[in-house]
């Protein structure tokens, strides 16, 4: 995995160095006009999962949050149960309260939200409310506690949502204005968050967030000002794109496609492979059991691993499935940019189930012009650079230590 450029943000934050300006710690807010702290928070919705970004109240650290993509209403009360984990209310204007819902890891694994456009997602009651939680659970891990908070947001789009010279696309960001309202949530039935939207900033692509803590410090200069072009495979679980950075002079274009499904299209098809070609007692495996098999590269039934000759057989079989399918992947990627005009940079899940793969199909190119971040990086690099450029928007109106 390719190692951090040294004092670049991302760098910073995986290290776990302190954010220093030269006057002193890096605020986590700014002043609106009337003098009122606004919290500054940066949102990615992922397919699989949303983070969320911001400082602590008072030791100005980076608090990120991830939370799978999963929201459960409960439909009846509950009568009894041992241990009903984080819920949450949506407070109407009358002052009623919505039902109890539970998000990420406390909701069923069913409950998936939908995936793709932004301005779909944000259509569904669901997506906002799911949203909603993420935002107050972040708070409550940086230290603030129940009451009235101002924050200001940069949320994150798919990078195919931006238009060249326009930005992002106007049905996007008015998805985003029209579900990020302020609202009121309760926290297990004791917790009152009032939260106010001051402000939502023009969405960033995704993978541009990677690009930019990845090669800037935290003042926002880039580490590498003589490379004139980067190109960035993004390999998540659902989506596989390419961003393209180009620098000029002082300014940066960037562009942004969908290439093809990601991971969950080739575990999915391995997982049909296995069982209908070669273990038909195998039950149907979930997304989750596939790739988790792919990445132990050996079958499991009931389970428990494969013994002897049909261990070793599975053990075979995932082997060359993921070299055929994940190498088709990968040059499916390369081949939207044959010429080696530019860095090479692969991140996203993928990129780490893959890693094999990639070094393969780019073993005959020059190894500076590779870069492949490493899981627990990637798993932040987009949030992180959100967050900075939000950061830097906002930088001259805060004031240090003003939540101290």
């Amino acid at each position: 995995m390719t190692s951090l450029p040294a004092h670049s943000f991302l760098d910073l934050i995986t290290t776990q160095q302190p954010l220093h300006l030269p006057h002193g710690p890096l605020s986590g807010a700014y002043l609106s006009a009337d003098g009122a702290p606004v919290i500054e928070m940066a949102l990615e919705n992922g397919n699989s999962a949303t983070r969320v970004m911001t400082l602590h109240a008072t030791t100005h650290t980076p608090v990120i949050t991830q939370t799978p993509s999963l929201y459960e209403e409960e439909t009846t009360p509950l009568i009894y149960a041992t241990d009903t984990g984080e819920w949450w209310q949506v407070e109407e204007r009358d002052g009623s309260r919505s039902p109890r819902f539970h998000i990420g890891s406390f909701a069923d694994a069913q409950a998936s939200l939908p995936i793709g456009k932004t301005d779909v997602r944000w259509n569904d009651h669901r997506f906002v409310n799911f949203n909603r939680a993420c935002l107050v659970s972040t708070l409550i891990q940086a230290g603030y506690g129940p009451g009235t908070h101002f924050i200001g947001i940069c949320p994150g789009c798919r990078n195919e949502e931006v238009i060249v010279g326009q930005g992002v696309s106007p049905q996007v960001q008015a998805a985003l204005s029209t579900g990020l309202q302020s609202f009121v949530l309760w926290y297990k039935d004791t917790d009152r968050y009032d939260i106010r939207i001051h402000e939502i900033l023009p969405a960033v692509p995704q993978t541009f967030g990677s690009h930019f803590a990845f090669d800037s410090d935290i003042f926002g200069r880039s580490l590498h000002p003589e490379v004139p072009q980067w190109v960035w495979f993004d390999i998540g679980f659902y989506d596989a794109h390419i961003v393209t950075v180009r620098r000029r002079n002082a300014s940066l274009q960037v562009t942004g496609t969908k290439i093809a499904d990601g991971m969950a299209s080739v575990v999915r098809d391995m997982g049909i492979f296995l069982r209908q070609a070669h273990f038909s007692q195998m039950e149907p495996l979930s997304y989750g059991s596939a790739l988790e098999m792919m990445r132990r590269g050996q079958v499991y039934i009931g389970g428990l691993p494969l013994e002897g000759a049909e261990q070793e057989k599975g053990k075979q079989l995932i082997a060359a499935y993921k070299d055929r399918e994940g190498g088709n992947l990968i040059r499916t990627l390369l081949a939207h940019h044959p010429t080696l005009d530019a860095v090479f940079a692969f991140t996203g899940g993928g990129s780490i189930d893959l890693a094999h793969q990639i070094r393969r199909q780019t073993q005959h190119h020059p190894p500076h012009l590779i870069k492949c971040l490493a899981e627990d990086v990637a798993r932040i690099a987009n949030i992180a650079g959100i967050f900075l450029l939000l950061n830097l928007a906002k930088r001259k109106q805060s004031r240090r230590g003003i939540l101290a």
